[in-house]
């Protein structure tokens, strides 16, 4: 088994800018964490060598926010199978709005509302205190229809920062097109710092839009401008320094030339955001502490946090820390 999911990790590496889809924060209990989607295409090589007599639990992050009572019937459904077939594993998901864990909750499903932003790791964000900035605006997105880049065609000079795959480089053209004074940087590990470069940085998907990208930006301490339809990131807003614009471009660009002219300090910005995401993070630490109590662990599991905690725990191309979780899942199905 454990062969066999090394075949299909190699396979995958090239096809979805994925170091590794999982994430062992802990072998003593067992504790995997992945997004979702990674998960439903590799729960079978990672849940399988988990040997049966061993209990473990299997977080379950969302990097989109997709809110509806069908979709939380779904990942119901397929819960129920994966539970068929590793009895021994428990699934948790992180739900990333009080109404995703309210559709969660009323399908049977084991979840806590912690917004996925919390594992962002804010050392790797930085305030740029100089008054002269590269940029007035940022739009930190994959390059994809449904983060509406279009949006934009009424701002100058955009910085876009994101990613796309070969499939996706028409609509790429597509929007370097349309949005003729842009400046593209690709999205990789260490870009995290660029967002600084800016003013004010723009969200302007639709609900299926990455939920990162609001906390990066006060992270960095900027100004933010969002389109409504972002309700997984409200607890992040302040009127100070978050401003909601309706889905056209007309309006966007009225709302962000007028964040222009806010004056804040971005060393608060920081700060809020700082302290917000960090509530989120003791929600989690809580959730796992009381689940290995009841499994009459006798650990610390703040402990075993402080000690894997990396940037979103290693997942999708982020550093992990200590051995490789290759090898750490190995030592599982040996045990």
């Amino acid at each position: 088994m454990f062969k066999s999911f090394m075949k299909l990790f190699k396979d995958s590496v090239g096809k979805q800018n994925l170091v590794t889809p999982y994430s062992v924060l802990s072998t003593e209990p067992i504790i995997l964490v992945s997004f979702w989607s990674d998960f439903q295409e590799y729960f079978d090589t990672i849940l399988g060598s988990i040997p049966d007599h061993r209990r473990a639990y299997m977080v379950i992050m969302f990097n989109h926010h997709r809110v509806s009572s069908d979709r939380a019937r779904m990942v119901s459904e397929d819960v129920e199978i994966y539970k068929l077939r590793y009895p021994n594993v428990e699934i948790l998901f992180l739900c990333n709005s009080d109404k995703e864990k309210k559709f969660f909750d009323a399908e049977g499903l084991q979840c806590i509302y912690c917004h996925g932003a919390a594992f962002l790791d804010e050392s790797l964000y930085h305030v740029d205190h100089s008054r002269a900035k590269e940029f007035d605006i940022v739009y930190k997105a994959e390059i994809e229809p449904h983060n509406r880049h279009e949006l934009a065609i009424d701002l100058e000079g955009v910085l876009l920062v994101g990613s796309y795959n070969s499939d996706g480089e028409r609509y790429f053209n597509e929007v370097m097109d349309t949005l003729q004074t842009a400046t593209f940087k690709r999205d990789q590990v260490g870009t995290c710092k660029i967002l600084s470069k800016a003013k004010v940085g723009i969200c302007l998907g639709n609900s299926d839009g990455d939920i990162f990208s609001c906390a990066e930006y006060l992270l960095s301490g900027l100004k933010v401008v969002t389109t409504d339809d972002y309700l997984s990131n409200d607890f992040l807003y302040k009127d100070d320094y978050v401003f909601i614009t309706d889905s056209y471009s007309t309006a966007v660009a009225k709302v962000v030339k007028e964040a222009l002219k806010v004056n804040c300090d971005p060393y608060v910005i920081r700060e809020d955001a700082i302290q917000l995401l960090v509530e989120h993070r003791q929600r989690f630490i809580k959730f796992m502490q009381g689940k290995c109590d009841r499994q009459g662990n006798n650990i610390n599991f703040s402990n075993i946090f402080e000690s894997k905690f990396t940037h979103l725990f290693g997942l999708r191309g982020g550093p992990q820390k200590s051995k490789s979780c290759t090898d750490l899942l190995k030592e599982i199905s040996l045990s």
